[in-house]
């Protein structure tokens, strides 16, 4: 039984049914955006064995909540956490919703309580925290933790799979196989938004000057961040030679069927493991290195070893 509040999370439970063979049902949370659409583009095209119902108000009131065995996509959701405390980790697969799934892999291993970067939780999400850390680190040391990530290769991974946790490679390999969107039309440069500055990380005026000089090469296609504000894309699409796009549909579907596109171009972003599997190696995809100057005294250090992990996977598939 899984646990859903995500397109990308969505997408990778499939992907993990795909993989392993194992049939799951996808409870889909109520008001997460473009899940939905989401999961009316993949219900047709299902692999054997995977079901969906919702949209579901909460995990607690879901079949997700009294599973004997549950897939989650974020374990640092408050929905997940609550399950978590209140029923235990019972035997647990988590899916990837981006780089964050570094964030708690080092928790776990740690010892310290789930949470977001940098975010004033309240008193109960603190608690909740530090209770389904417990349990999610008691059950990798029991064998009872599955974690099927895009960041299989890294350290991070190494350290949770000697922790106890069993660490499988996803390759994307039935998106990849998968035709989802015919013929997307995206220009041949793209640019994936960042979240960075509407989280207070990064400095309004150096992100837009990094557009500034992207476009600067060429005409790019801008695919924001779901978390980009309104008035956020409405500065970056007045950048001569920047076309803002709302797509409802993941971007790492969007990119697995656009054969026109020919470069990526990304700051360290949760993308960056995704698309290194999905693009086709034809495609460049160029992830720019984030300026210590260029942050604000909101990124704590966490954060920052964050952006260079994964400032450094890009690198490594450009020399591969």
């Amino acid at each position: 039984m899984g646990w859903v509040e995500s397109p990308l999370q969505l997408v990778n439970a499939v992907e993990y049914a795909a993989a392993t063979g194992d049939g799951v049902h996808l409870c889909l949370r109520e008001g997460a955006r473009r899940l939905g659409d989401t999961g009316r583009l993949l219900a047709p095209r299902l692999p054997r064995g995977v079901t969906m119902s919702g949209p579901w108000r909460h995990a607690t009131l879901s079949p997700f909540a009294t599973a004997r065995r549950r897939l989650a996509g974020d374990a640092n959701s408050g929905q997940v956490r609550a399950v978590a405390t209140f029923a235990g980790a019972q035997d647990t697969v988590l899916v990837d919703d981006g780089s964050g799934m570094l964030s708690m892999a080092r928790r776990l291993i740690e010892g310290r309580p789930l949470g977001r970067h940098a975010k004033n939780e309240s008193r109960l999400h603190r608690a909740l925290g530090a209770a389904a850390a417990v349990r999610l680190r008691t059950a990798a040391q029991e064998g009872r933790l599955t974690v099927f990530t895009a960041y299989s290769d890294t350290e991070t991974m190494a350290r949770l799979g000697a922790l106890g946790a069993t660490v499988i490679h996803n390759d994307y390999a039935w998106l990849r196989g998968t035709s989802l969107v015919a013929d997307a039309a995206v220009g041949s440069h793209v640019v994936v938004g960042s979240a960075l500055v509407d989280d207070g990380y990064l400095d309004t005026d150096a992100y837009a000057g990094w557009l500034r000089d992207l476009a600067a090469q060429g005409p790019v296609t801008y695919y924001p961040h779901r978390r980009e504000r309104r008035d956020s894309l409405q500065r970056w699409a007045q950048v001569p030679g920047v076309a803002v796009q709302r797509p409802l549909l993941p971007i790492e579907v969007l990119l697995a069927s656009a054969p026109g596109v020919r470069r990526v171009s990304t700051l360290p972003s949760s993308v960056v493991a995704t698309l290194s599997t999905i693009l086709d190696r034809s495609v460049d995809l160029d992830v720019s290195a984030v300026p210590h100057h260029w942050l604000t005294s909101a990124a704590d250090d966490s954060l920052r070893s964050l952006l260079e992990d994964v400032s450094a996977r890009g690198r490594a598939r450009a020399v591969a």
